[in-house]
């Protein structure tokens, strides 16, 4: 018996659709092709940051504004292995409630890739390979973002790390080099320059933030410079040299955009800021749905994507 509607994808935007729609009679099935739900926010993304952002800012606080309050306490020392566990500690309690709202809400869900075969099929492969095929009378498109990757530049998750890879670094890094001044880029940036490491951020454009009112952009400018974060506007992240040219370190080469003179920062940990659309399973030539520049779906009326019931 085909379900009322096929979620692909169980992030915000995902598990709250199917749940939502579970609530008002239909029958729902929901794909997820990573081990726990949630999508991106609530495993890599929104809620693990906020965690770390909480608790670094603690962490500076007690060093150096508590004393001015009168509460006395000494220098503080960081666990880093401990505040990693209260991370995950909040991440894995948020899964596990939309993992019990699917159950409540008689919500069959299935684990693997997800892909759109035809009007109304969606074929779900697993991890060990399987496949099957399950059949809706419309498909919602959940599938959120993926990593921004940067031209030139490998991300191997230890020297030059994702925002999934600076949520669970094993030690401090003694610097850390920041491509791209978006929100992630300079929350996570705050973290670790909270809690010991020499920050440089790196934006191509002349200001942070970009879309976000400039006059308030300023002024967070001013805040993190205060804080000890170094920006590098009108620049860009030009390539990286390998650890056996720089006796065992790492380098990035910073170019600026005005003047091309070029900056080479050694002993850096970089780490890449941006995400993008995630379209795997969804790029795949068997799929019938078109894309537009960037990896954008195309459109038809009333939101519709450019094949029936999707």
């Amino acid at each position: 018996m085909p379900y009322d509607l096929i979620v692909i994808g169980s992030g915000p935007g995902g598990y709250v659709c199917a749940i939502r729609a579970a609530q008002l009679g239909m029958k729902v099935a929901v794909v997820e092709k990573d081990k726990t739900f949630g999508g991106t926010c609530l495993n890599v993304g929104c809620i693990p940051s906020k965690a770390l952002l909480h608790a670094s800012e603690l962490f500076e606080e007690s060093g150096h504004l508590f004393d001015k309050m009168g509460i006395k306490l000494g220098q503080p020392k960081l666990d880093l292995a401990a505040m990693m566990k209260f991370k995950d500690e909040g991440v894995d309690g948020n899964v596990k409630g939309i993992a019990f709202l699917f159950k409540k809400n008689k919500i069959e869900t299935f684990a693997g890739l997800g892909r759109i075969a035809g009007p109304g099929k969606v074929e779900v492969k697993a991890a060990d390979g399987t496949s099957q095929s399950i059949e809706g009378k419309a498909i919602v498109i959940a599938t959120g973002s993926d990593v921004a990757r940067l031209r030139g530049v490998e991300i191997d998750e230890e020297r030059i790390v994702s925002s999934t890879g600076a949520l669970v670094l094993d030690k401090v890094p003694q610097r850390l080099l920041v491509i791209g001044a978006g929100v992630i880029g300079l929350e996570l940036g705050s973290v670790w320059r909270r809690l010991g490491s020499e920050v440089i951020v790196v934006e191509f454009l002349d200001r942070i933030l970009p879309g976000l009112d400039s006059e308030v952009c300023r002024q967070f400018q001013r805040l993190l410079e205060k804080q000890g974060i170094t920006f590098k506007l009108s620049s860009q992240g030009h390539g990286r040299a390998g650890r056996r040219r720089c006796g065992g370190s790492n380098r990035c080469r910073c170019r600026a955009g005005v003047d091309r003179s070029r900056a080479l920062y050694r002993g850096a940990r970089a780490r890449r800021s941006r995400r993008e659309n995630r379209r795997q399973g969804m790029r795949d030539r068997r799929c019938p749905l078109r894309h537009q520049c960037a990896g954008h779906l195309r459109h038809r009326r009333r939101n519709r994507r450019s094949h029936a019931g999707a």
